[in-house]
């Protein structure tokens, strides 16, 4: 079995981060469809505007990820992981 280490709150590339969520489709299918995910939510837009995102941006710092993970879901990232919602994960900072 792949040892594979948990999600952490860290600097992501844009299309590594949506690759979390859409590990079988391109980087770009997958960053055009978390950014879907984001547009449907106004005020997950608000808050990552609210914590710095500029549009040109190609990365998410820490405090972007925690806000876009806790929006959409931890789930599907563990999935991608290896991990299940009790291990080691945790929102605050």
């Amino acid at each position: 079995m792949e040892n594979i280490s948990p999600f952490q709150l860290r600097v992501y590339g844009r299309t590594e981060l949506a690759q979390l969520y859409s590990p079988h489709t391109t980087s770009i299918t997958a960053y055009k469809k978390l950014q879907r995910w984001i547009l449907r939510c106004p005020h997950l837009s608000e808050q990552l505007a609210q914590a710095g995102l500029n549009p040109r941006s190609r990365t998410y710092t820490p405090m972007q990820v925690r806000i876009i993970v806790e929006a959409l879901g931890v789930h599907l990232v563990f999935l991608f992981c290896g991990k299940s919602h009790s291990d080691s994960w945790t929102v605050g900072m």
